[in-house]
């Protein structure tokens, strides 16, 4: 079923400016709406080995992004594409529609611009993937959908909670029929969890066109930094103290009551920290409780770049991690891959079936608590066992740094993909 692209010419880049050396049709585009590091690290890999690469994002995600540096290795193949589009205020519904069109406009004209072979695209808006498949069969290329996580799912909780069932129930039931027929529609699907495979065949999408391979994050950039070394625990302040340390996204599915709670734990503690590293109206939240709660070990810092990583865990004794109950399967944080390189223990709060929680526990790189059943009295206890317990977080530090060093060699996950793309 996957379909081999015919030789064109191509056209030349968005604004003129031509793909990786000059005008003409790509290899590959890499189209990871989100921006993250793992993504481009798959890029860098592709256009070490030749390939003519363009990755592009989109600029104003509010979420960390990657550093998009291109190296000497790979300058004359690859090229960054940052999309501009109009921002979306995601606590309106109209706004992140009228955002997510924008965006889809935005994309279509860079793939228009590119002529690539073949696209990978994910984390994107499902009216982007649309028109991303669309201005592909007009190329008559090559389109592969990576599966990162099920939109419309994930939105139908969100839309339910901010407009109500009733109201929500036509925008969930467009949005679930628009996704079932894009993952139909798209020459090959990367699923990043066997958990997605159930889903996946009750589309008829066809097994033969599906291939799995698990997120990682770039081992080789995040060394572990003991904390003593640690200039970013200097600069907050939190040399001789234990941390508890959330950095990422902190959305209203990332149950930030739970930092609360650990704040909560330690008040009468002077040596705990619960530092937490976002934006946005989590961060809001948890600054405006913590207030009211005169909890003045908190500590709330904005989103950190991604060079700071291992300085910024390297000040942690405890790595969270938060998933609220209904994202079960559908979701896989990639701030739990990128704790696994930094050789600290992971706290994870999140439901038993959901990958992460599997990994964690496969690979006694941390402790897992079940979201859908926390124990009032488990969690202050596990809590209490962690702080006091510095071998045991040490061993289960070790362990996490060994998975990510084994599971996350670039080269072989490149291998994978460059069959899948057939490139």
């Amino acid at each position: 079923m996957r379909r081999r692209r015919t030789s064109r010419k191509g056209e030349c880049a968005v604004n003129g400016r031509g793909g990786p050396g000059g005008c003409g049709p790509v290899d590959v585009m890499v189209h990871d709406y989100a921006g993250h590091p793992f993504q481009w690290q798959l890029s860098k890999a592709m256009a070490r080995r030749g390939l003519r690469v363009v990755h592009a994002y989109f600029a104003a995600c509010a979420t960390p992004q990657a550093e998009f540096i291109v190296g000497t290795a790979e300058r004359d193949n690859l090229r960054v594409e940052p999309v501009s589009a109009r921002a979306a205020d995601k606590q309106s519904v109209l706004s992140r529609l009228t955002s997510d069109w924008s965006y889809a406009r935005a994309i279509a004209s860079v793939v228009r611009a590119y002529a690539p072979r073949v696209v990978l695209s994910g984390n994107a808006p499902l009216p982007a993937q649309k028109e991303i498949l669309k201005e592909v069969r007009r190329l008559d290329s090559r389109c592969v959908f990576w599966l990162q996580d099920i939109i419309s799912r994930a939105g139908a909780h969100v839309l339910r909670r901010k407009i109500g069932s009733v109201l929500a129930w036509p925008l969930v039931r467009a949005a679930t029929l628009q996704e079932r027929h894009l993952v139909r529609s798209f020459d090959g699907v990367v699923a990043v969890s066997e958990d997605f495979l159930p889903w996946i065949e009750s589309t008829n999408a066809g097994r033969e066109d599906t291939d799995v391979i698990e997120n990682w994050a770039p081992v080789e950039e995040i060394p572990v930094v003991d904390k003593s070394r640690s200039v970013w625990a200097r600069e907050h302040d939190l040399e001789g103290k234990f941390v508890f340390l959330y950095s990422g996204t902190l959305g209203f599915k990332h149950r930030p009551e739970y930092l609360l709670q650990i704040a909560r734990e330690f008040r009468a503690d002077p040596s705990v920290r619960v530092v937490v590293n976002t934006e946005g109206a989590g961060a809001d939240w948890l600054r405006q409780r913590a207030a009211e709660e005169g909890l003045d070990n908190i500590q709330i810092n904005g989103f950190q770049s991604f060079s700071q990583m291992p300085d910024v865990m390297g000040a942690a004794d405890v790595l969270v991690a938060i998933l609220e109950e209904s994202a079960g399967a559908f979701s896989v944080p990639s701030k739990v891959l990128t704790y696994h390189c930094s050789g600290r223990p992971i706290l994870l709060i999140a439901p038993r079936d959901n990958l992460a929680v599997r990994i964690v526990d496969r690979e006694v790189s941390g402790w897992t608590v079940d979201v859908r059943t926390p124990g009032e009295e488990d969690l202050p206890s596990l809590l209490d066992r962690i702080r006091n317990d510095e071998s045991e977080r040490h061993r289960r530090g070790k362990h996490g740094r060994a998975y990510a060093e084994r599971a996350f060699e670039i080269e072989s996950i490149t291998d994978r993909f460059l069959k899948i793309l057939e490139v």
